[in-house]
C-alpha cells in the first residue's frame, strides 16, 4: 500500500520527483531504525492504538490494519485522531495497550498531539510511542510523514507477527487473511435517470 501511495503522488505531480527523493531518504532513515520497532514489539502488547490527526489519520488506519492483518487478529488494533480517541474510544486502552502517536509536522497540531501523548503516559497502557520525525526530516509535509508512519507500523507488525510464531508473508493461519481480497462479487452499476 505504501508504494501505491508514492506512485499515486508521482502520477498526480510528475514535477514532485525531488519531493519523492526526500521522502525516499527519510524512509531509509525510518527503516534503519527498525530496532526501535522491534523493541516496541518486544513489550508484547495485546492491543495497539495508532493515533494520527488530519492527513495522518489515514496513515494511522493503514498502520492499525497492517498490525491486525500480520498478527492474524491476535493483536487487536484501532486507529483514531487524538481528539476523537479522547471521546469514548479511550475506553479501549488497558494495561496491555501500545499507543503509537503519529505526530503532525504542523506546528499547531503538533502541540495538541504532544499534549495528548504527555497525558497518555499516565494512562493504564503498556507503552506510549511518539512517532515524531519532524526534527530529523523538517521539510516533510503531513502526508509524507504519514507514509513514514505506515512504514514504521509495518515494521512493528512484522515484529509482532514474528513474536507470535506467525509467518508474516502468510499470517492467516485461520484462512481469513489473504494477500488478495477474495469472495467479492462485482455487481453491474445500474444507470439512474
Amino acid at each position: 500500500m505504501t508504494s501505491t501511495v508514492v506512485a499515486g503522488r508521482l502520477m498526480l505531480d510528475p514535477s514532485g520527483a525531488s519531493r519523492l527523493e526526500a521522502l525516499a531518504k527519510a524512509g531509509e532513515g525510518v527503516l534503519a531504525d527498525a530496532e526501535r520497532a522491534e523493541t516496541d514489539a518486544s513489550s508484547d502488547p495485546s492491543r495497539v492504538v495508532v493515533l494520527g490527526t488530519g492527513p495522518l489519520e489515514a496513515a494511522a488506519q493503514e498502520g492499525a490494519h497492517k498490525i491486525l492483518e500480520l498478527t492474524d487478529g491476535q493483536v487487536t488494533s484501532m486507529a483514531r485522531s487524538c481528539l476523537e480517541f479522547r471521546h469514548g474510544p479511550i475506553a479501549f486502552a488497558e494495561e496491555g495497550t501500545l499507543l503509537i502517536g503519529l505526530v503532525s509536522p504542523d506546528p499547531l497540531v503538533r502541540r495538541y498531539d504532544m499534549d495528548f501523548l504527555a497525558q497518555a503516559v499516565r494512562m493504564p497502557v503498556r507503552k506510549v510511542v511518539p512517532f515524531d520525525v519532524s526534527e530529523r526530516f523538517a521539510s516533510l509535509k503531513s502526508g509524507e510523514v504519514g507514509v513514514l508512519g505506515v512504514v514504521f507500523c509495518q515494521m512493528l507488525a512484522l515484529f509482532l507477527s514474528l513474536r507470535r510464531g506467525l509467518r508474516p508473508d502468510r499470517p492467516g493461519a485461520r484462512g481469513l487473511v489473504n494477500p488478495i481480497v477474495q469472495g467479492v462479487t462485482i455487481h453491474p452499476r445500474e444507470e439512474t435517470s
